[in-house]
């Protein structure tokens, strides 16, 4: 006869915790973690500060002038009232085209623009891959120069 029965232990994970115990090492564990949180942002807010102050100013070079214009030029773009209808129906998709990534056509697009019936250029001025360049698109805007058109600017949110 065997009167040896085996004790079923439970495991560590599986116990019951009482819920007054479990509160207040909730507790003291979110006391812990922002004391260690708010120590490690002071280091690095002194560490940044120590950065900052070492760093020179730097002067960014301004963007060179790669095209022919003159600031006393006096030729000037002078925008006519819109008119909603005329930009919905004689509409023109020219991606780009003031910002130079065509630059290789961009006399050719310019004489095609000039010739064609459209009265909005939408997305002429581009800022996707980088700083438009004002100077080459007023050139491009001399070249064109039809009394009234719209030109349209994307500003992305790609630029740096």
């Amino acid at each position: 006869m065997n009167l040896y029965t085996p004790r079923k232990t439970v495991s560590f994970w599986k116990k019951p915790v009482p819920f007054f115990e479990a509160v207040g090492l909730l507790i003291i564990l979110s006391i812990i973690l922002t004391t260690v949180v708010l120590i490690i942002s002071s280091r690095i807010s002194h560490i940044a500060s120590d950065v900052s102050a070492n760093i020179s100013n730097t002067k960014i070079p301004p963007h060179e002038k790669r095209h022919r214009y003159s600031p006393e030029e006096k030729w000037q773009f002078r925008p006519r009232p819109l008119s909603v209808q005329k930009m919905k129906t004689q509409g023109c998709v020219t991606d780009g085209f003031l910002s130079s990534y065509g630059k290789k056509y961009a006399d050719d697009l310019a004489e095609l623009i000039k010739r064609s019936e459209c009265y909005y250029l939408h997305r002429a001025l581009e800022t996707w891959l980088v700083p438009p360049d004002f100077y080459f698109a007023k050139e491009m805007m001399q070249k064109i120069d039809r009394p009234n058109i719209v030109y349209g600017m994307f500003i992305a949110e790609a630029l740096n």
